[in-house]
């Protein structure tokens, strides 16, 4: 459904990516001779032959295609598409590098890095002005795929939702056909046309789809009578040519596992609980977690030690604090920090608990008068974890995942909340950069499933980029 994007768009986008490659040299070029930055020459001397914009428009455009820029899986959401445009910008460094020194070595080294920002601004900027177009106008029309679901309970719904996210890349969601049996929320999906559409009944789908020119039917009926829809599977085919998937109804089990699906021999068998990185994803991520982590610990090491003495001094203990949590797989482990509390701080964590008007917990309060003064200003500035890097050079942690929990909130984890504990845990992660503290549990937990449905390593290196600013916010820190 989402495989490709049509021949017309793809071709606007690569219009737009062209113009974005002409226009960044164009500028880079204006800005290099009106600028007084770098080595002074007549400006002629930064004129752009025409061979650099040539090769450079091809080599961009190769760039964009090998990274996915041009697949709607790589670029539904406009986060993904702007990590491919920048993953693109990386690469293209390297490869107009490497053009130059065998070609134009005279080619100023100031102007190719002016034309690389601009290209990944002006792509980025691009891309985005045409998804805010396409989300004010109501996606895309002129050659729109047309989308039928069948079926209108919950699965029905879900599916609509996924194809309406999609509506910039060309799918355009008709409406809805009743299943006889199911239990209907019809009226629920009548009352706000725009949206949901009912347009029929199964019995009628060839007439709807004649009527409504369809292009795909999504079956999505929960419970199904495979059968029943066998039968009007057939049927579509005998008289019509179009695409016809089926959305099996396991969204309950989705919530509890990484689903994956694998073609065996013809017979398409959905796995659950498979590693949710690739082979090639987690040694990476742990490259990263050693060499990042070893060289901190150096680096960071007299820090440390000046933290411990004033810990001793303002209250009574031992510097560090040594916690059971919960890491990949359910497997417990011992976290090491700072101590930012009081000695019997744990006995204590009773009378500090509150709990939201949904009656989910709410465990760390700005108030909270176990916090020692030495301690408050550790959690502010998060020095506190610095000692993590043990646990993350051990394996017990990486650098970016979901935040290690308390075995005593995990037990009051939803079943749908575990799925956070099958990738590795981590001393920083998509919640920690957008809210902190401040988040609630039953919330955080919702961005630790964005991260693991969008892995991937550029994430990561984003997340630890960002953590710093987070850090100096200060933001949801106590």
């Amino acid at each position: 459904m989402i495989r490709n994007f049509s021949l017309s768009f793809t071709a606007l986008l690569v219009a737009l990516d062209t113009l974005a490659v002409i226009l960044a040299i164009f500028f880079a070029e204006q800005l290099r001779k009106s600028l007084s930055l770098g080595v002074g020459a007549p400006p002629e001397t930064f004129s752009t032959p025409f061979a650099i914009y040539v090769v450079f428009t091809i080599v961009w455009l190769l760039t964009l295609s090998f990274v996915g820029a041009y697949s709607p899986r790589h670029t539904h959401r406009a986060f993904l598409e702007g990590a491919q445009l920048l993953k693109g910008g990386i690469i293209v460094v390297f490869l107009f590098s490497g053009i130059l020194f065998i070609s134009y070595r005279e080619f100023s080294r100031l102007q190719l890095a002016y034309l690389l920002v601009l290209l990944v601004i002006l792509s980025i900027g691009f891309r985005a002005t045409l998804r805010l177009y396409f989300r004010l106008t109501g996606g895309r029309r002129y050659d729109a795929r047309r989308v039928l679901i069948v079926g209108t309970g919950k699965l029905a719904q879900s599916v609509g939702r996924v194809v309406r996210s999609y509506a910039w890349t060309g799918l355009y969601l008709v409406g809805y056909v009743s299943v006889e049996g199911e239990r209907s929320i019809s009226v629920e999906l009548n009352e706000t046309q725009e949206r949901f559409r009912v347009v029929g009944k199964a019995a009628d789908l060839p007439n709807i789809i004649e009527s409504y020119h369809i292009d795909e039917v999504i079956f999505a009926v929960q419970q199904p009578t495979y059968s029943e829809i066998l039968q009007l599977i057939q049927q579509l085919y005998r008289h019509h040519r179009l695409y016809v998937r089926i959305a099996p109804d396991v969204q309950e089990i989705a919530y509890l596992s990484h689903l994956t699906i694998e073609d065996v021999s013809g017979i398409p068998l959905i796995g659950l609980r498979d590693n949710v990185f690739t082979l090639r994803q987690r040694l990476l991520k742990r490259a990263l977690d050693i060499s990042v982590s070893l060289a901190l610990l150096i680096l960071t090491a007299p820090l440390m030690l000046l933290i411990s003495i004033a810990i001793v001094l303002d209250s009574s203990g031992s510097p560090f604090f040594i916690q059971e949590r919960v890491g990949q797989n359910m497997r417990r482990f011992k976290m090491i920090k700072f101590r930012t509390m009081v000695k019997n701080a744990e006995a204590l964590q009773n009378t500090v608990n509150r709990y939201d008007e949904h009656g989910n917990l709410i465990h760390k309060t700005p108030d909270d008068h176990r916090i020692t003064r030495v301690g408050r200003f550790l959690r502010s500035t998060s020095l506190d974890e610095l000692p993590q890097f043990f646990n993350i050079l051990k394996g017990d942690m990486s650098l970016v995942g979901p935040r290690p929990e308390l075995p005593w909130m995990v037990e009051r984890y939803a079943e749908w909340q575990m799925k956070r504990f099958e990738v590795p845990q981590g001393l920083t992660g998509w919640w920690q950069i957008n809210g902190r503290a401040e988040t609630p549990m039953h919330l955080a937990t919702e961005d630790d499933l964005f991260y693991i449905n969008n892995y991937s390593l550029l994430l990561d290196l984003i997340i630890l980029l960002r953590t710093p600013f987070a850090v100096l916010s200060r933001k949801g820190a106590f």
